[in-house]
């Protein structure tokens, strides 16, 4: 499973602990927009680059689940949307 987690910054990331640990069956990648060193391996925001890493819709079984406000919402469901993703089969925003 993988998980892409964007934040501010490294005290806004949630169960960070658990997340960054080696855990066999999660890879986290954590997005930070306005990071406080360089240590992480993505800086910025999701965009349709980053989400170009995801497999097509018809190619796999990946689910997504989107969270955060609003207008991020609406920006992610647009990218996974233009990729084959449809909310009823393969993506869910809470």
């Amino acid at each position: 499973m993988n998980l892409i987690f964007a934040n501010k910054t490294e005290d806004d990331i949630l169960l960070k602990e658990n997340l960054s640990s080696n855990q066999k069956n999660l890879n986290s990648t954590f997005i930070l927009s306005t990071p406080e060193n360089k240590k992480y391996e993505m800086i910025g925001y999701i965009d349709e680059h980053l989400l170009n890493l995801l497999p097509d819709s018809e190619t796999n079984s990946n689910f997504v689940f989107i969270c955060g406000r609003d207008s991020f919402c609406d920006v992610v469901e647009k990218l996974i949307q233009k990729k084959g993703y449809t909310e009823k089969s393969n993506y869910f925003i809470f």
